[in-house]
C-alpha cells in the first residue's frame, strides 16, 4: 500500500466471530512502526457486524511503515497480530 504524508488511509480488520457487545467487550488497536523506529498506536473502531477499522495518516514525508494489530480477545486470531506495510512518499513499495 502506498500512502502520502497527512493523507488518511483506512485498514479493515474482520473478526472471526460476531460478538454480542463488540463496542464494550472487544478492544482493538494497531501499532504503526516507521523504519526510523518511531511508533504510533491508533485505536480501531467497531463498524458493525464483524468489522473493525483503523485510520492512519503518516506524519512524515518518506519512509516505510509496518503495522501490527492487537485484540483484547486472546483467541481472536485474525485481528491479533495481523501485519502489513506501506511506503510513504513517491517511491514504490
Amino acid at each position: 500500500m502506498k500512502i502520502h504524508p497527512w493523507q488518511e488511509v483506512e485498514i479493515v480488520l474482520t473478526a472471526t466471530v460476531e460478538y454480542d457487545h463488540p463496542y464494550t467487550d472487544v478492544d482493538v488497536h494497531v501499532d504503526f512502526t516507521h523504519e526510523s523506529g518511531a511508533t504510533l498506536r491508533r485505536p480501531a473502531f467497531w463498524d458493525g457486524d464483524r468489522i473493525w477499522k483503523v485510520r492512519f495518516a503518516s506524519p512524515v514525508a518518506d519512509g516505510r511503515w509496518q503495522w501490527q494489530s492487537f485484540c483484547s480477545v486472546a483467541d481472536e486470531g485474525f485481528m491479533n497480530n495481523d501485519v502489513g506495510h506501506s511506503h510513504g512518499g513517491d517511491s514504490p513499495c
